[in-house]
């Protein structure tokens, strides 16, 4: 009995070991894509028409995938993604990540600045948070609204340069219009994202 009561008590050390390594691995995540993100913007806005912005894009992406495809490919053989019944929402990700947000941020490198690229993305958390309390995916507190106002003023505050009526300039909507739809992309990206890697549902053993 003793022995019993010591393997329960070496699974539950192990369990939030194994949570701790996971939440790291994930926030380094997070700063890595938002360095990357960084540096893209800069990228953008220094090799516009230089470089064709889809196929910057591609190649950008094929060094990715070609980096992450083994990864990948043991979690599909492990059974960790369950390829068939996500196919649909990851090529959807994949268009909106890949595609729709890769080309335009290029695009818009030619008429717009570094700092206006990295602002109207920096929007997508916002887009994020709003579609998914309309659509019942997650609950919005009051806090979390008021931060997202004040988010969003300021990131058109800064983005027109104090003064609202740049927003609607023709010379602004061109770059800056290509960002916002890379934004979308980005957002709608995210949301997939999250439909096509659902956590697996853990059994608890009374």
């Amino acid at each position: 009995m003793g022995k019993e009561i010591s393997d329960g008590g070496d699974d539950a050390g192990a369990a939030p070991s194994t949570e701790a390594w996971r939440g790291a691995v994930a926030l380094i995540g997070f700063i890595l894509v938002a360095t990357a993100q960084a540096s893209n913007q800069i990228l953008a806005r220094g090799l516009a028409g230089s470089v064709p912005p889809f196929a910057l894009a591609f190649f950008r992406w094929s060094i990715v995938a070609i980096g992450l495809a083994p990864i990948a490919f043991a979690e599909i053989r492990a059974g960790r993604v369950p390829l068939g019944k996500n196919i649909w929402p990851i090529l959807a990700a994949g268009f909106m990540g890949m595609f729709l947000c890769g080309g335009p941020v290029y695009a818009a490198g030619i008429s717009t600045t570094a700092i206006h690229i990295a602002l109207i993305m920096a929007l997508s958390p916002i887009t994020v948070l709003m579609i998914s309390a309309l659509l019942g995916i997650e609950h919005v507190g009051p806090l979390q609204w008021l931060g997202t106002a004040l988010a969003l003023a300021g990131a058109l505050l800064i983005i027109s340069g104090g003064h609202p009526e740049t927003l609607f300039a023709l010379e602004t909507a061109a770059g800056d219009g290509l960002v916002v739809i890379a934004m979308l992309g980005w957002s709608g990206y995210t949301l997939l994202q999250s439909r096509a890697a659902r956590p697996r549902r853990r059994c608890w053993r009374a």
